[in-house]
């Protein structure tokens, strides 16, 4: 049959249907490239020294893909054996380029996923050549691809920046089978070694490729005399990718991942449900989320699992030894290559399947299915390849089935890329449907706070609160506690010192010993809170943000300040590039009027952080202060006024207010004296306060009365609402 096509027309098809993969890929994806930085994109990227900074990127390939300048790393008994140099090495020639433009980091992970898809569709085509006519294996590669394009799972792994881990991998594998199939020479074969053994320096997947590579060895149709130079092949690139994977483990910085004291009886319930998710969320992703199947825990604080997950896990295992027994004790050589499919799907879910937890606050990520859904992609053009040989009808039926499972494929990953444009867009999604996941609840609520929707945050955090400890889940109880009094920290303004003080005694009361009762009773939470010996050791000693910075935040805010120094000295000690923790020493000093103190931490600051824009700031505003200070004498009006225009400008409201308080006290219709206090009042947050300090000051110098009614038409046009004036 294949000598009936047209000389040249397989080439012409090759070409349009590679061309039509692009151009839907692009379609899909292509809102992507308007998004922002979202999710990790900020520990890893945005805020990341290590990426930032050529001159620390050496540290960074010598240490974990975790090991980040900023507070917040990912903690976990597997999380330390993640190394991913080639995704590091990426980020930082990506911010050489683009800075903190991301539009230039979603246009390379467009093409990552783009080079990917085509180098699927000639796999695809080599891998089925044979099977049928020219003519159909090139459609049905076609549409294998195209399902690996378009499926719901992937704009996690498109969309999201962070989420190239995967790409990159997969992009080296398909590399590497490429180099192994167009040259069958010991240099092809050390070729395609080089590309599986970069593909484990970006995610430690590949790891299982050879294995896989082994199983099509066995199970393919080829003569004997080929299965074994490709089963050669396959072991010696199983031991090149497994010797090239453990040397990571010679960096004293990267850990071998420990079991947790795992016992098969935990670990045996965890992966079958694993499985089960990863085959729903391959069969049916929709509604495609990246929160998926969160862990749970009983009264006793034992994980369960949805029984509907163990049951299709435990039944894709009893399929899979079906085809397995049918393909060998039984001699069906027809399930043989089906099985070989199989084993791109399976195996490399095996690293992803929890063998040991990953601890991710979910069971599976939908990223994960990148790379396994080869497998599924292969069986379905292998289905799709005799059918589109067969009658026009047949051909018919199944062209309309790959169109209409495509279209909503693309339709459903179309929509999911919107839910990925934003910080707002990616969490509000997740919580219409995931109202009852913590982990949602927790990542909403923290955009909330940032984007100052402080109301919406409070109700969040006490929304998550009550659902943790009704679940019951402790770690999350703990931390929407946390999050609760560091949030009022944050958002509480300065004159409020008693809302303050009762922050700072709960926090400082979860540094008591073990078993001490920490308690809060302020405007937006009433809390009681006794932490266990491992719970705080993981508070006080690890939790940086928002356990330890709002701790020594609010001793700053309530002007306790030789503590707030010890707390910011030993987060600097643990984590020296953390910005927070040096905007407040800076903020600290400034305070107890210790200009060298201030500017040389604003020196090392900037060593450390060449790229901080906000150290560099506080610097010259600290240094301009000192120079305006030196001339006055100390304790005259003219001295406070000007510490407290000081202390405005690096937000420190109350301990402007207290500076002036002599000044006024003095003469309470002292012109910069009481504009300054104004100031420090509508900085606060309290507008109303700033009028009534001006309406006073009218009443007591009305001689200055041009001046005060100035200031007064100014703080109302600033403040429209409530504004209004004697």
């Amino acid at each position: 049959m294949a000598s009936e096509e047209p000389a040249g027309a397989p080439r012409r098809l090759s070409w349009l249907v590679g061309a039509a993969l692009g151009v839907a890929t692009v379609l899909v994806f292509a809102l992507g490239l308007a998004g922002d930085f979202v999710w990790d994109d900020t520990q890893l990227i945005v805020s990341n020294a290590y990426v930032r900074d050529p001159s620390l990127l050496g540290s960074a390939l010598t240490h974990g893909f975790w090991h980040t300048s900023t507070a917040w790393g990912m903690r976990g008994p597997v999380s330390g054996s993640f190394y991913r140099p080639l995704v590091t090495l990426s980020y930082a020639l990506e911010f050489r380029l683009f800075g903190e433009r991301p539009f230039g980091y979603h246009v390379v992970n467009l093409g990552l996923h783009l080079g990917c898809v085509l180098l699927v569709y000639n796999w695809l085509r080599r891998r089925l050549a044979g099977t049928a006519p020219e003519g159909a294996v090139l459609r049905a590669a076609g549409i294998g691809a195209a399902l690996f394009a378009l499926h719901p799972t992937r704009p996690e792994s498109v969309t999201w920046i962070s989420g190239c881990t995967d790409p990159w991998m997969t992009l080296w594998v398909l590399l590497g089978l490429a180099a192994r199939d167009r040259w069958k020479t010991p240099a092809g074969v050390a070729l395609t070694g080089v590309c599986l053994a970069v593909a484990t320096l970006a995610k430690e997947t590949a790891i299982v490729v050879p294995f896989a590579l082994l199983a099509d060895a066995v199970l393919l149709p080829a003569t004997p005399g080929d299965r074994r130079r490709a089963a050669g092949t396959a072991g010696v690139l199983c031991a090149t990718t497994l010797t090239a994977f453990a040397l990571r483990f010679a960096l004293p910085a990267v850990r071998v991942p420990a079991h947790g004291g795992d016992t098969l009886s935990d670990a045996l319930p965890r992966v079958v449900s694993s499985l089960g998710h990863y085959i729903s969320r391959t069969v049916w992703d929709i509604p495609p989320s990246v929160m998926v199947a969160p862990e749970r825990y009983d009264a006793l604080g034992r994980p369960f699992y949805d029984p509907w997950s163990l049951a299709l896990g435990a039944m894709a295992l009893a399929a899979v030894a079906a085809l397995a027994l049918a393909a060998t004790a039984w001699r069906r050589p027809r399930a043989r290559p089906w099985l070989a499919d199989a084993a791109w799907f399976l195996g490399p879910l095996v690293p992803v399947l929890n063998l040991v937890p990953l601890r991710l606050n979910v069971l599976i990520a939908p990223r994960f299915l990148y790379l396994p859904l080869l497998g599924v992609c292969a069986a379905l053009a292998r289905w799709a390849a005799p059918a589109l040989a067969g009658t026009a009808r047949t051909r018919a039926i199944t062209g309309l089935a790959a169109a209409v499972v495509l279209t909503a494929a693309g339709v459903a990953s179309l929509q999911h890329v919107g839910h990925l444009l934003t910080e707002d867009d990616l969490w509000t999604y997740e919580y219409q449907i995931h109202p009852g996941n913590l982990s949602v609840i927790k990542y909403l609520a923290l955009e909330r706070s940032h984007a100052r929707r402080y109301a919406e945050c409070y109700t969040l955090l006490h929304r998550g609160l009550a659902a943790a400890r009704a679940e019951p889940s402790r770690p999350h109880e703990v931390m929407f506690s946390i999050l609760l009094a560091a949030t009022e920290v944050k958002q509480t303004s300065d004159s409020d010192q008693a809302t303050l003080l009762a922050d700072r005694a709960f926090l400082d009361g979860l540094a008591a010993a073990p078993g001490t009762v920490a308690t809060l009773d302020s405007p937006h939470a009433r809390l009681r809170l006794a932490l266990s010996p491992g719970e705080r050791t993981w508070v006080v000693d690890q939790l940086t943000d928002p356990y330890r910075l709002a701790r020594a935040v609010a001793h700053a805010r309530t002007l306790s300040f030789p503590e707030a120094e010890r707390l910011l000295g030993a987060i600097l000690r643990d984590e020296p590039r953390s910005s927070l923790a040096w905007r407040n020493l800076l903020l600290v000093y400034a305070g107890e009027q210790r200009w060298d103190d201030a500017l040389g931490a604003a020196a090392r600051a900037a060593r450390l952080l060449p790229d901080d824009r906000v150290v560099p700031l506080l610097g010259r505003r600290i240094e301009r202060a000192r120079h305006e200070l030196t001339p006055l004498p100390s304790g005259s009006p003219e001295r406070a006024v000007a510490l407290a225009e000081l202390f405005i400008d690096l937000g420190q409201r109350e301990l402007a207010r207290r500076t002036l308080a002599p000044a006024l006290a003095a003469d309470p219709g002292r012109p910069d004296a009481v504009l300054a206090l104004a100031r420090a009042d509508e900085t606060d947050g309290l507008p109303q306060t700033a009028r009534a300090v001006l309406v006073r000051a009218l009443h007591d110098a009305p001689q200055r009365a041009e001046t005060w009614q100035a200031a007064l038409r100014a703080i109302d046009a600033r403040h429209p609402q409530g504004a209004g004036g004697p």
